[in-house]
């Protein structure tokens, strides 16, 4: 099933809005960045992830993150002569078990905040967020027997690895908060 679904390349079509030379070339430049930015962040990987996810879950989510040291460094400080990060978006395949929304929300694309749920290994926690010791391996501890389990079963029979917890919150500028909120936390300290 998941082969028929994703058996066929992603394309993308931008129409011109008119039908002079400008909006037409305009549209086909559109089309070049969209082409060109799919297979620089591998959309076609992603797609597979997202529909895994759904397969497996009932429902996936694209998370998209701002990667403040991604992106191409095309600039050159003026002052310094030193390279400028330009930034660049990070996306992640999410199951319904790795995020959580506002209480009675129909839609998480208009909820005001959500929390993105993570285990990852405790030395990649210390060395993505810059902690100055290892955090410790409270994910793995709070794992049910099945999903030790499933974890064994997909490591093939050795030891479930120990993992960290870390839940990244993500607020929407509304009335009570006009700039809107991103924190991350790792055990009992936002980071």
């Amino acid at each position: 099933i998941i082969s028929k679904v994703v058996q066929r390349q992603l394309v993308f079509e931008v129409p011109a809005t008119a039908a002079d030379d400008a909006h037409i070339r305009g549209a086909r430049v559109a089309e070049g960045v969209l082409t060109h930015t799919a297979r620089a962040h591998d959309w076609e990987l992603l797609r597979h992830q997202l529909a895994w996810q759904c397969w497996k879950g009932g429902t996936g989510l694209l998370c998209l993150d701002w990667d403040a040291e991604g992106g191409d460094k095309p600039f050159i400080d003026p002052v310094t002569d030193e390279p400028l990060n330009i930034g660049d978006i990070r996306c992640t395949a999410l199951s319904i078990t790795e995020a959580a929304t506002e209480p009675g929300t129909r839609d998480i694309r208009r909820a005001n905040w959500w929390v993105k749920a993570q285990a990852l290994p405790p030395e990649e926690v210390k060395t993505t967020y810059g902690l100055k010791e290892t955090p410790s391996a409270d994910a793995t501890a709070a794992v049910s027997p099945l999903q030790a389990k499933v974890m064994r079963d997909n490591q093939r029979g050795q030891q479930v690895p120990d993992l960290c917890l870390v839940l990244t919150y993500y607020e929407r500028p509304n009335p009570k908060n006009k700039t809107g909120n991103v924190a991350v936390v790792v055990g009992n300290e936002i980071v």
